[in-house]
């Protein structure tokens, strides 16, 4: 009994202590809820853009084929006289050929006559009474003549891509009430995408070679005997190095033998035949493409509402101003092939990188569910204006409309 009295204060005093320790537990006043939070995850906008490519010009004349050269002896015309000669394809006439043996008379020429086609008899007569003949030498040459015939085209086309990147939203409440929150948000989003024009025609062209063959006939009265020209027993090449040929009938036939009517010799003649004998035509065609890398830095600053929907369940409202930094780098190019073939007979390339800075607006729905009371979820859904401008690559422009829907999911904490 007399313990029980000694350690019954001693129980009291202990229970007290402790009911006094958990009444001050439970009166303690709430931790107060973080004001700041991060998050940051994934955005997902579109990117529009026009591209424009002129046509590259014609194929340079560096890259066509080499022109073919006209070729043979052309028109070297009738023997005149004087002492040099005149050689043609079949035979040569002159006072320097046909290893002379004898004086000439006036009016005549040696010659060379390499086939016996080219003598034929005529029903006139020589200074001797003996039959004339007609002598037919000829000259072959061929020309080339070329036609370039460039048609250009111009073109446009558009290209609408998706393009991704992370984003980071940091935001600070400034007023809290009981279901409302107005809060600041400053945000960084990178969003990069690639777009391109495809391939398309930009112009075709068509040189064309015409080849023509022009032969010259030169036509001199013959006289055989005075030549010493026996026909079917003359061996060819025929030299006649006396002087048979006339190419000058008026003093020939004044040089007549006595007792013998006049000569009948005329005047030597020239004739001239053009016949085209073919074409050859090439077509090139050429095609171009353009792209642009695109590499889209947004800072966003912009006052929120955020309500309290469900115990976990918030949704804010936003808009606010934003600046854009974006970074290009605009590719074209443009190949002349020849029809027929893959390889390209030249190829032009240009590369052009610029920075453009655009002021923009945004405004934005965000839904955060807490996992925690601070761990969330997030998406977002937003309309980004940027105002369209242009880059420029020598004959290529592209028109960027980055205006776009976007949307984001990631995850945040608050602290």
């Amino acid at each position: 009994m007399t313990t029980l009295t000694r350690t019954l204060p001693t129980v009291v005093l202990l229970l007290s202590s402790a009911v006094g320790a958990k009444s001050q537990i439970v009166d303690a006043p709430d931790a107060p809820e973080p004001r700041w939070s991060l998050s940051a995850g994934a955005a997902f906008r579109t990117m529009n853009v026009d591209f424009a490519l002129k046509n590259p010009g014609p194929v340079p004349t560096d890259f066509l084929p080499e022109p073919t050269p006209d070729s043979g002896r052309g028109d070297v015309g009738l023997y005149r006289g004087g002492g040099g000669n005149i050689t043609y394809d079949d035979g040569v006439v002159g006072r320097q050929t046909g290893s002379p043996s004898g004086a000439l008379l006036p009016g005549a020429a040696y010659s060379v006559i390499n086939a016996s086609s080219q003598l034929k008899p005529t029903t006139r007569r020589s200074r001797t009474s003996t039959p004339l003949y007609q002598a037919t030498f000829k000259t072959t040459s061929l020309s080339y003549d070329y036609a370039n015939n460039f048609s250009p085209r111009d073109f446009t086309s558009s290209d609408r891509s998706p393009g991704t990147g992370p984003y980071f939203e940091l935001r600070c409440t400034a007023l809290r009430t009981k279901n409302v929150d107005a809060n600041l948000i400053l945000g960084y989003s990178w969003i990069y995408g690639n777009l391109g024009s495809g391939t398309e025609d930009l112009g075709i062209q068509n040189v064309t070679e015409q080849k023509t063959t022009i032969s010259q006939t030169y036509v001199y009265d013959f006289d055989a005997t005075q030549a010493g020209y026996k026909k079917g027993a003359s061996t060819y090449p025929f030299v006649d190095n006396k002087g048979g040929i006339i190419f000058d009938p008026e003093a020939y036939n004044s040089n007549r033998v006595r007792r013998q009517p006049a000569a009948q010799a005329i005047a030597p003649s020239q004739g001239r035949n053009l016949r085209t004998t073919g074409e050859l035509e090439q077509t090139y065609y050429a095609t171009g493409s353009a792209s642009i890398d695109v590499n889209l830095h947004e800072v966003i600053f912009a006052p929120e509402l955020s309500f309290r929907v469900l115990r976990r369940l918030h949704a804010g409202v936003s808009a606010g101003p934003t600046l854009n930094i974006v970074d290009t780098q605009f590719k074209r190019e443009a190949s002349w092939f020849l029809v027929g073939t893959e390889r390209a007979v030249v190829t032009s390339r240009g590369s052009a990188r610029e920075t453009t800075i655009q002021l923009g607006a945004a405004a934005q729905i965000t839904v955060q569910f807490d996992l925690t009371d601070w761990l969330y979820l997030e998406a977002a859904g937003s309309y980004r204006y940027v105002p369209p401008f242009e880059v420029d690559n020598g004959p290529a422009t592209a028109s960027l409309d980055l205006s776009s829907f976007q949307g984001n999911a990631g995850v945040g904490f608050r602290f």
